[in-house]
């Protein structure tokens, strides 16, 4: 079986996804943190099978088309080379056609929203991605396990097995894999395998993972590790539940700030500041997360003016910054009559941010579910922690008497999600005149387009700007 498998494209395949991958455990799972190379191995256990049993008939499905063609797709012309295979479109999404030394086997790539539909539909195996999206349910597994039904050509079963991979834990994952009495159930065949990015290291850039060791070791185990807990027990329900994922808007190597185009701050205060950085790409069809901060309790607003400013010439010396905050920050206090935006004059100017927090919801929302060219619309640096925590299931809705208050709550994670959502929803939700466009992108500083560089465009495309340079930046 081990010759079988050498078809890696190049990839090393590492320990861990061998055992995945030869295992004979009917019906095992993957469970592990970004980067860990989950579905990599997915691909290969259902090309294993598709090589020892000609004419076998797999499936390989996420919850929706566009994730199984952005994710299964992908992995599989990365991870398996071209000559052994062909692929086809068909109405319910794609065929995949295995060459063999006998009748040739076929994978059905098809989105797991569409289950019911599969009607008769049988198989000597399928394999689950992302398991622990919150519309793929138990229900949804045992109906693919009583689809196991596939005879082969000449008149034989194959070997049949099913299998999933996830980066945390959903209830029934933890009910059906979970180790020792977190399982609810004594069935045969049934195997958990625990990966890490740090098992896949071959495959990544040393930098990378050397950064990742820096992380803090509660959100190894919750982003690096497998974790066997409900990711909602984090901070009760996600806001952003079935919209972001780590795989997908977290990237794997530092971000770099797109050059001669400026910078915007976001900022969450009074109380404990958040500040974000970022970037909208002169389409705007791209959003990159650069950098973010988050004060100390108590930390004196002075301080952290000081702070933000020698960060953002540290590390992005040159770059205009424009500065986006919660329209809080014009609210004079009742001791000195004075706001928060009238205390980081003169270096920073404050723009009023999105009022609307069900506005700033829906413009974070909308750019998690953006993709252009195959690539998520949003991309959020590795190191950028309270982001991707608060993404992941940190920021939350409150929950007050046993009952879910539609309200996100204050916490680490909301006071750097908010400060990056003012500045999002204020540059994304309107259409901006030409006066509007060059005031958002800067009031003062270097690296500042003229006013007639910009042509309006409307928000119903997508996209937030066109440029137009009409000239050279100065720096």
């Amino acid at each position: 079986m081990t010759q079988l498998v050498s078809f890696t494209n190049g990839l090393v395949m590492t320990p861990k996804q061998e055992q995945f991958v030869l295992t004979k455990s009917a019906f095992p799972f993957l469970g592990g943190g970004i980067r860990a190379g989950k579905t990599t191995a997915l691909c290969w256990r259902g090309y294993l099978y598709s090589l020892l049993y000609p004419g076998n008939r797999g499936l390989l499905g996420r919850y929706t088309l566009t994730e199984s063609k952005d994710t299964l797709l992908r992995e599989w012309r990365k991870c398996i080379p071209e000559g052994m295979y062909e692929i086809a479109s068909d109405e319910g999404g794609w065929i995949i056609t295995v060459r063999t030394k006998g009748a040739p086997s076929t994978i059905e790539i098809r989105p797991l929203s569409d289950w019911q539909r599969f009607g008769s539909a049988e198989y000597g195996w399928f394999g689950i991605c992302q398991a622990n999206d919150q519309h793929i349910t138990r229900d949804l597994w045992r109906w693919l396990t009583g689809r196991l039904t596939w005879k082969l050509p000449n008149g034989r079963h194959p070997e049949y097995t099913g299998f999933a991979e996830a980066n945390s834990g959903s209830q029934w994952i933890i009910d059906t894999w979970g180790p020792g009495d977190l399982r609810d159930h004594n069935e045969p065949g049934y195997e958990a395998i625990e990966i890490s990015m740090f098992d896949n290291a071959p495959n990544l850039p040393a930098e990378f993972v050397e950064s990742m060791r820096t992380k803090p070791e509660w959100w190894k185990q919750y982003f690096l590790y497998m974790c066997w807990k409900p990711l909602t027990e984090f901070a009760g329900t996600p806001v952003f539940k079935g919209y972001f994922n780590l795989d997908f808007h977290v990237a794997q190597q530092d971000l770099e700030p797109w050059p001669g185009w400026p910078i915007i701050r976001g900022w969450d205060l009074p109380g404990l500041i958040g500040t974000v950085w970022f970037q909208l790409s002169r389409s705007g069809t791209e959003c990159q997360v650069l950098h973010e901060s988050l004060a100390r309790d108590g930390e004196a607003i002075q301080d952290v003016k000081q702070a933000v400013l020698a960060t953002s010439q540290l590390l992005y010396p040159g770059f205009s910054m424009t500065d986006y905050a919660d329209p809080a920050a014009w609210t004079k206090s009742p001791t000195d009559q004075r706001s928060c935006q009238e205390l980081l004059k003169p270096e920073i100017h404050l723009i009023p941010g999105e009022p609307s927090a069900s506005r700033r919801l829906e413009a974070a929302r909308k750019w998690l579910t953006r993709t252009n060219a195959g690539r998520p619309a949003l991309r959020i640096d590795h190191r950028c922690q309270y982001m991707v925590g608060g993404f992941a299931g940190g920021y939350a809705w409150k929950q007050i008497a046993g009952k879910t208050v539609l309200e996100p709550q204050k916490n680490v994670y909301s006071h750097v999600i908010d400060a990056f959502l003012h500045g999002l929803a204020a540059m994304t939700v309107n259409d901006m005149t030409p006066a509007e466009l060059r005031r958002a992108m800067g009031p003062a500083g270097p690296l500042i387009p003229n006013e007639q560089d910009f042509a309006p465009v409307r928000r119903t495309t997508g996209a937030v700007f066109r440029h137009a340079p009409r000239g050279r930046y100065v720096s």
